[in-house]
């Protein structure tokens, strides 16, 4: 695995990413909210 990957490759990661999330519901939305929240710390 590499740890650095190419920019376009990043670029290309991000754009599915949002692609991804702009399909989802509200509702969906705010869980992935909570598991970031989960993998950062936060209470």
């Amino acid at each position: 695995m590499r740890l650095f990957q190419k920019k376009t490759q990043n670029q290309d990661s991000f754009k599915r990413l949002i692609h991804r999330l702009s399909g989802m519901s509200e509702y969906d939305l705010n869980k992935v909210n909570q598991l970031l929240d989960v993998t950062r710390g936060a209470s």
